[in-house]
């Protein structure tokens, strides 16, 4: 009996986790910001990693953060590689109907030597916004190279 009496005393942490309280999402989550994951291999950030892929991909993925209604998130990657040389085009979506951010984006990367490869980068951004007395829109574009 008193094993039984100390199994259920070690064990009340345990079950404890199952109880069911009220709590606020920030209690669960207490960040300010979002963090932007890339659960796919091919989704780098870095034109000079992309020589280290050799196959041909196309990945895709939509969501829909934080389960809002209306908000919604894409992404569309497609890039071929081989002997050292990878090319990567890209599109990306995020927003509302008010808010909209489309982005477009192509990246090379060269690997001339086993440890040393290079890349460079272009992007096209479309921002637009609709409100219901006003609108705007921008266009930018960047580049880099790594």
């Amino acid at each position: 009996m008193i094993a039984v009496a100390a199994a259920l005393y070690l064990l009340h942490p345990a079950i404890l986790a199952f109880d069911y309280r009220e709590s606020p999402p920030a209690a669960l989550f207490p960040f300010q910001r979002a963090v932007a994951g890339s659960p796919m291999p091919d989704a780098v950030s870095n034109p000079a990693y992309l020589p280290l892929f050799r196959y041909p991909y196309f990945p895709a993925s939509g969501s829909m953060p934080y389960s809002l209604d209306g908000l919604y998130s894409s992404v569309i990657r497609t890039g071929y590689g081989g002997r050292g040389f990878v090319i990567q085009a890209s599109w990306s979506r995020f927003g509302i109907d008010a808010y909209m951010e489309h982005v477009a984006g192509a990246d090379v990367g060269y690997m001339p030597l086993k440890y040393l490869s290079i890349g460079v980068g272009a992007r096209y951004y479309h921002l637009e916004m609709n409100m219901t007395e006003t609108g705007a829109r921008a266009r930018m574009a960047d580049g880099r190279a790594s």
